[in-house]
């Protein structure tokens, strides 16, 4: 992992956000681009369906404040870090999503990563429409930092799939974002208001411990199952039990596993679970 993104709007989650990408940055010795939108709206649009800009607020004074604050965040996060990571800034003003995705075409991150807080304006705003449009619109993988999360390595990583065949894809990227660090990869097979028998069960692991030596270190992986009426609360009593540092999902279109990162359905995971969340990409869906 090279480069990683950090869009930010200076709330203490996304500050937070900020340094866990510094520190996950120092870890993998890459570099990262901290970016902030400036958004002057009136909450209106126009004919068009364009946002109409709020005459009322001096953008042009705003983004001079921000400017700011973005060098004094940019020069806090390099003490942290020390001068080995590469740190840069952009500051844009207008739409938040477009801004990002153009910064994204520019930079070529390896990763994009947010701060988010529960119950809140910003926890609304980015697991809603910013981070969906992220989702939907980008194939870079989004890790969602939920507030006060700090980074302390990755030693126990949670794989949370319905093993779709285009997963492979995403277990090859979890391998490409976490090598060379060696960690206890877990896979868990999601289902959903379902329960197989115990022959069933044996059946289904062994194939995936097959499936997953052969797409990650050639390790024995433990494949474990959470399923139920309510696969959130299960999913993240799990995560609790083995003491998980990162879950991470595989978006798809088209089957029941991909409402779990509709942002209704996510908001809910993040307002149960404290564990970073890591949204990859399926290669192609069928």
């Amino acid at each position: 992992m090279q480069k990683i993104l950090v869009p930010i709007d200076f709330s203490p989650y996304s500050v937070n956000g900020s340094h866990y990408a510094a520190q996950l940055a120092k870890a993998h010795e890459g570099e990262m681009r901290l970016m902030h939108v400036t958004v002057g709206l009136t909450g209106e649009t126009d004919s068009s369906g364009a946002p109409l800009l709020d005459p009322s607020r001096d953008i042009a004074k705003i983004s001079e404040i921000q400017q700011d604050s973005l060098a004094r965040l940019k020069d806090e996060l390099q003490d942290d870090v020390g001068k080995d990571v590469k740190i840069s800034s952009s500051l844009y003003t207008g739409d938040v999503v477009k801004h990002v995705l153009e910064e994204a075409d520019s930079y070529e991150p390896d990763l994009i990563v947010m701060g988010v807080a529960h119950h809140t304006e910003i926890f609304r705003l980015l697991i809603g429409s910013v981070a969906d449009e992220l989702i939907s619109k980008t194939e870079i993988p989004i890790l969602i930092v939920p507030e006060g999360k700090a980074f302390d390595g990755w030693k126990t990583v949670v794989y949370a799939s319905d093993f779709d065949e285009n997963d492979t894809y995403s277990v090859v990227k979890i391998r490409e974002l976490l090598f060379p660090k060696k960690v206890n990869f877990m896979a868990v097979h999601m289902v959903e208001g379902e329960t197989y028998f115990k022959e069933e069960l044996t059946e289904i692991r062994a194939e995936l411990q097959q499936h997953m030596r052969d797409v990650t270190w050639g390790d024995e992986v433990e494949v474990h199952l959470v399923g139920g009426m309510n696969v959130i609360k299960n999913l993240d009593r799990f995560l609790d039990r083995h003491k998980a540092d990162l879950l991470v999902f595989t978006t798809h279109k088209r089957n029941w596993f991909s409402r779990l990162l509709h942002p209704s359905i996510t908001r809910q995971m993040m307002a149960v679970t404290h564990t970073p969340m890591l949204i990859l990409h399926a290669l192609r869906d069928i």
